[in-house]
């Protein structure tokens, strides 16, 4: 049984740009002919979308080509791609779908705050002292 549906590397770059092409055909606006023509809603790419439309029949059968295997450093530049896509909608006004997309990517919020993975400067320490006298449990323990 074959593990995947494309038999080549030719046909597997076929496919993407095919893929890619449908997907960006939708986030081009040019003049319409047509003054009542409505415009359609730009369809982002997703990996699900990508998943299907190369043939597999699941994600986790696309991610286990994408581990290891001739065709590997295809899917991953293909995954890639999506995940800018996302990454471009974090500068948008309204990033929650993108930012939760990239955490379903492996992102973390350190990530997104903090690229290089460097210190930040700003960061302070917090350090408790314990003291050898008691809290007041109510009102009347105080002693003015």
């Amino acid at each position: 049984m074959k593990k995947h549906p494309f038999s080549s590397i030719a046909e597997l770059e076929i496919l993407l740009a095919a893929y890619f092409e449908t997907v960006n055909a939708n986030d081009k606006d040019g003049p319409t002919d047509k003054p009542s023509k409505k415009k359609i809603e730009a369809e982002p790419p997703t990996m699900s979308g990508l998943a299907y439309h190369l043939g597999f029949k699941s994600v986790s059968d696309f991610e286990a080509i994408e581990a290891k295997g001739k065709y590997s450093a295809l899917l991953k530049r293909a995954r890639l791609r999506v995940e800018a896509e996302y990454e471009k909608k974090l500068h948008f006004q309204s990033a929650t779908g993108a930012i939760f997309a990239l955490r379903s990517f492996g992102w973390s919020d350190r990530m997104l705050n903090n690229p290089a993975g460097k210190e930040r400067s700003d960061a302070m320490t917090v350090k408790i002292i314990q003291s050898d006298t008691q809290v007041a449990q109510n009102e009347k323990d105080v002693v003015l």
